[in-house]
């Protein structure tokens, strides 16, 4: 599992937005994604963690959508036996980021924390650092967070902890919507949904 070095855009191209409910879904995802990193850079915690709950809670309807917009198109339920619905939940950001989400929405096991972290950014004078503040996930335990979770491993569990020390929620939340519209993508080219 290599580590996230860029985050890329929200979506491949060709992806969500063959799949009118999805990338609906996927839109509000961003929305709320971007009201996470508004509130947490205002000093509003409490909104900021109201947002992530959205946008994790989001993501797991951006995914879940797929098989209702295919079916409609093609007019089978094509999308739930397919290869790339397995690769793509096999995919350990999206893998996790589905199950946190049931303890983020549902329980408070899952609330994330406010942190200051320094970012490169660059524009036409060149790399400037600025200080932002951001929420991030809270470091997740086999034992405290995803207990009895049995099909996200301990190196799983490790990678993402390492991810969320460096990256906020919105941003990995974005991240596994880009690793996501991969494997839709590729499933719309192969069964040229268009």
């Amino acid at each position: 599992m290599r580590d996230i070095q860029v985050i890329s855009g929200d979506y491949q191209r060709n992806s969500f937005e063959r799949l009118p409910e999805s990338i609906d879904r996927l839109r509000a995802c961003r929305y709320f994604c971007d009201k996470t990193q508004e509130y947490a850079t205002a000093a509003d915690d409490i909104k900021a963690k109201w947002y992530f709950r959205a946008s994790i809670a989001g993501f797991n309807t951006t995914l879940e959508t797929v098989n209702s917009d295919v079916k409609r198109i093609v007019g089978k339920n094509i999308w739930c036996e397919s290869e790339q619905k397995k690769t793509m939940y096999e995919n350990p950001l999206v893998k996790v980021l589905t199950k946190t989400r049931n303890f983020a929405v549902h329980s408070d096991r899952i609330r994330g924390e406010i942190r200051e972290y320094s970012v490169a950014k660059i524009d036409g004078s060149g790399e400037n650092i600025i200080d932002m503040r951001s929420l991030f996930f809270e470091e997740l335990s086999k034992l405290n967070n995803i207990k009895g979770v049995s099909n996200i491993t301990a190196e799983e569990i490790e990678w993402f902890n390492k991810q969320t020390k460096l990256w906020p929620v919105n941003f990995l939340i974005r991240s596994g919507l880009f690793e996501a519209s991969r494997y839709v993508h590729h499933f719309t080219a192969v069964h040229k949904i268009a």
